[in-house]
């Protein structure tokens, strides 16, 4: 059985806002997110985006555990994260 540590990845999360100025998390069919997206993109805000759905199909061994960084990290469950 794996520990509850094994399934949260905070280091890539902290990785991530260490070394980009702006990250935003985001998921494909999030209003929110392409509103958030449109409204950096106007101000001219650069940022990384961080496709939650995307890293899914690259990383499906560890999207579970960055998620639970990310959420143990924020405190938030929803998405746009910035």
């Amino acid at each position: 059985m794996g520990s509850v540590k094994s399934k949260v990845n905070v280091e890539i999360v902290q990785e991530h806002v260490k070394t980009e100025p702006v990250v935003m998390y985001t998921k494909s069919a999030c209003n929110f997110c392409t509103k958030a997206k449109d409204l950096f993109k106007d101000v001219k805000v650069q940022y990384t985006e961080v496709n939650l759905d995307q890293l899914k199909i690259d990383q499906p061994k560890d999207y579970l555990g960055i998620v639970n960084g990310l959420v143990y990290t924020t405190r938030q469950t929803s998405v746009p994260q910035i």
